[in-house]
């Protein structure tokens, strides 16, 4: 039942003067107390309506300063929160609050008018005015009803910390203020009205609560006032999906996802997905309040996967994602590797399928630096590797085959390439000119093979006379030759080593003895004391050599001409005279043994006082001219000393 006792009273006032200079003092007037309805089980809530002419223009701000005890001065700004609630005008100042006391109330009441500083802060006094409050209430208004026809709420952001709610009500009225009441409890006064609505800004959760509106009449008269309640129902928020990811997959693959989503004003939801490739839409299971998506996709396209949740209060979100289907590349078999030795040929035959494609093309990289090459590929999918490699080492074959949309597989081996352990074949050193001539640069020369075409090679000579030096070399693909020159300061035969030497340090060498002569020439040279051991004058003119007391063993005489030339007293052991011409030679008291004269010719040779151990007669023409295959295969006693 609505009630509301309205007291009309002439406020005793009297006027206290500050002593505070520059504040002006206000002229006594008149306070009108109202006494509103008692709200549930609370204390009777007053009103205060004070008009104010202060003759002054300006934006001054006006407190209201309450005591309830009328001997006592008043230093509290009344209401709860310590501020007043007011409006300002140019020449006025009107005052509607509310306060709580027992339904008695008397008191003293001032007023003080300050500047108006920003921020809502209070600047210098300016005015002050005292008043006294009655305690009886004299005068009854009617109120009008008004009814609620809604309330809607707005939450705002963290920054601002609070919800704005208006309520709308009928009929229009032109009410002066309105104050929320929520479960029973007076909570916010209005921060703006029309002529049909409130709007509050609050703190107060008003969701499934029953809200009670206050409203109270125009600013100057408070000649109606009425309220009443209504309950909020807090409207359903839909499920939030979280986001599901994207991807990017091949024909054939699964497309596989674990999301989830919140709600937190319902206790059950039905879900649904379309995984957009005309499978259809599909129940979607959940577990509480997550999900799992799986589906293969054979074709290649772009699709949307969407999902839907929807609450037991019939909201209703989505979510969507994209998938792209690439189309499978081709599936090389797997490709056999292989262990060979350097030099080798490694040889494979492969194969590929690829269920979505008819036309491809392929290359292969043999891994060892020979780069990639097409590949020829048989209707039947086959093909074939063949690739010799020339270097020990590690290699990995890469087939890539690439079909008409596009997409590439790649197959791979693994080839080991032993070294064959094979040293470089060096051949036969000559010398131009032969023979050496002393004291004459002399140019050498040997050609080298190697199998391993790969190889690189490095070359010494030593020229036998102490001397050494490295060896010029030119090859190609293993194989080269040595040439270099060399001088020689003294008569004789010296043993010329090269040393080839390839890139896995493995080495051959080969071993000539030279024989250095005059410079004029054998033709009745003198060698005597000279040693030529192991030297070859095959087929040389030594006609009239003087070799006395010389060595010349194991020399190759063979075809030698070495008429009238003295020999005597050298040591030609182990020589070949094969053929050689030794007309009227001089080889007495000289070491024959194991001299071979086979076809040689010994007219007027004199051979006496010399060793003849086991030397070879074999068709010998002996110092007598007699062959030695005459007389049992030998010279003895054919002559010259024999």
């Amino acid at each position: 039942m609505k009630y509301l006792f309205i007291i009309n009273s002439f406020i005793f006032a009297s006027l206290f003067l500050l002593i505070f200079i520059p504040s002006k003092v206000l002229a006594l007037d008149t306070m009108n107390v109202i006494a509103a309805k008692q709200f549930g089980n609370q204390n009777y809530h007053f009103f205060f309506d004070k008009t104010l002419n202060i003759g002054e223009s300006g934006t001054d701000q006006c407190v209201l300063y309450v005591s309830y005890d009328p001997n006592t001065y008043p230093t509290t700004p009344y209401g709860s929160d310590g501020r007043y609630y007011f409006k300002s005008a140019q020449d006025y100042c009107d005052f509607f609050s509310f306060g709580s006391s027992p339904a008695a109330f008397t008191g003293q009441a001032i007023i003080k008018v300050y500047d108006d500083l920003p921020g809502d802060q209070l600047g210098d006094e300016l005015y002050e005015s005292n008043v006294f409050i009655p305690s009886e209430l004299t005068t009854n208004y009617n109120w009008y009803p008004v009814h609620i026809t809604n309330v809607n709420k707005q939450d705002t952001n963290n920054t601002l910390g609070y919800s704005i709610i208006t309520a709308n009500f009928t009929p229009d009225s032109n009410f002066y203020q309105c104050f929320l009441e929520v479960n029973g409890q007076l909570t916010d006064d209005g921060f703006s009205h029309t002529v049909n609505s409130c709007v509050f800004h609050t703190n107060t959760n008003i969701d499934n609560a029953n809200i009670s509106l206050h409203f109270y009449g125009d600013q100057h008269a408070l000649h109606e006032g009425d309220s009443d309640t209504y309950f909020y129902s807090s409207p359903d928020i839909p499920p939030v999906i979280n986001t599901i990811a994207n991807a990017t997959l091949t024909d054939g693959d699964t497309y596989s996802v674990t999301s989830s989503f919140t709600d937190p004003d319902s206790n059950s939801w039905i879900a649904n997905v379309d995984y957009g490739d005309g499978s259809g839409t599909q129940p979607l299971t959940l577990s509480g309040k997550n999900f799992v998506l799986s589906h293969q996709y054979t074709t290649v396209g772009t699709y949307t996967v969407t999902v839907n949740v929807t609450d037991n209060q019939g909201a209703i979100s989505t979510v969507q994602a994209s998938i792209t289907v690439n189309s499978a590349p081709p599936q090389i078999n797997p490709l056999s590797g292989s262990t060979i030795t350097q030099g080798d040929t490694y040889s494979e035959n492969g194969s590929f399928t690829d269920a979505d494609s008819t036309l491809w093309t392929a290359t292969v990289d043999y891994g060892d630096g020979s780069g990639v090459q097409p590949l020829t590929l048989n209707s039947d999918n086959m093909f074939s590797l063949n690739h010799q490699y020339t270097t020990e080492g590690t290699y990995t074959v890469t087939v890539n085959v690439t079909d008409n949309q596009g997409a590439t597989g790649t197959g791979t081996a693994t080839v080991i390439v032993n070294s064959n352990a094979i040293a470089p074949v060096v051949g036969q050193i000559t010398s131009n000119p032969s023979p050496v001539k002393i004291n004459t640069s002399t140019g050498f020369s040997a050609n080298f093979t190697d199998a391993n075409t790969s190889d690189t090679h490095t070359a010494s000579w030593n020229w036998g006379d102490v001397q050494t030096s490295s060896g010029t070399v030119t090859e190609s693909n293993g194989s080269g030759s040595v040439n270099d020159n060399h001088t020689y300061t003294a008569l004789g035969s010296y043993p010329v080593t090269l040393t080839v030497t390839d890139s896995t340090n493995l080495s051959s060498t080969a071993q000539s003895v030279i024989a250095v002569i005059p410079t004029g020439g054998l033709t009745q040279a003198n060698l005597s004391h000279t040693n030529y051991n192991g030297a070859s004058f095959s087929g040389l003119n030594l006609t009239k050599v003087n070799g006395t007391n010389a060595q010349f063993q194991n020399v190759d005489f063979s075809s030698a001409t070495l008429t009238q030339s003295n020999f005597s007293n050298s040591n030609l052991t182990g020589s070949n005279f094969t053929n050689a011409n030794l007309n009227k030679a001089n080889l007495s008291n000289s070491n024959l043994t194991n001299v071979n004269f086979t076809g040689a010719n010994l007219t007027q040779a004199n051979l006496s006082n010399s060793t003849r151990t086991r030397v070879v007669w074999s068709n010998t023409i002996c110092p007598n001219g007699q062959n030695s295959d005459n007389h049992n295969n030998s010279c003895a006693g054919q002559g010259g000393g024999l």
